[in-house]
């Protein structure tokens, strides 16, 4: 079974994430993810991003139907620059499911489902947990974090 690194690089702008996605390979890998996403991020940084100044969470896992595992993280800076990013309104974010209690996954998981999941993900880290989040964010990041739904899974 191979295995890969999917990281979602993300940054808010206005009403808007901004996010582009880098993969690695990790299938004979034995380094620890957290370090491979670090990597990463500052080999498809335009500058060097300090790491005070970073957020970065395992969001998820799922199975592929290549016979893969992709192991997701989000990570989060006010200080990214993208060239050409893909972009998700705030105000579209989603909750996805499968509809089936017994298989939570459902056959398809897009591209902005893995970023909806993530930023709610990182909502709930940075609006329950001020006082570790708030100087690694601007005043505006902060504040558009308090307006997303910060449920980390499913329909409540």
């Amino acid at each position: 079974m191979a295995y890969f690194l999917e990281v979602i690089l993300t940054k808010i702008v206005d009403e808007e994430i901004l996010y582009k996605k880098v993969e690695l390979d990790i299938t004979n890998k034995s380094e620890n993810p957290d370090e491979l996403v670090l990597l990463l991020v500052q080999k498809h940084s335009a500058d060097v991003i300090e790491k005070n100044r970073l957020i970065s969470h395992s969001t998820s896992w799922r199975y592929v139907s290549t016979g893969s595992t992709i192991i997701a993280y989000i990570v989060y800076s006010d200080d990214f620059e993208f060239s050409d990013p893909a972009s998700l309104p705030i105000s579209e974010i989603k909750i996805i499911e499968s509809g089936d209690p017994t298989h939570p996954a459902p056959k398809e998981i897009s591209l902005e489902s893995v970023v909806s999941h993530g930023i709610r993900h990182l909502s709930f880290l940075v609006t329950n947990n001020p006082s570790v989040y708030n100087s690694t964010v601007n005043p505006n990041t902060l504040f558009r974090f308090k307006e997303i739904d910060a449920a980390l899974a499913g329909k409540i």
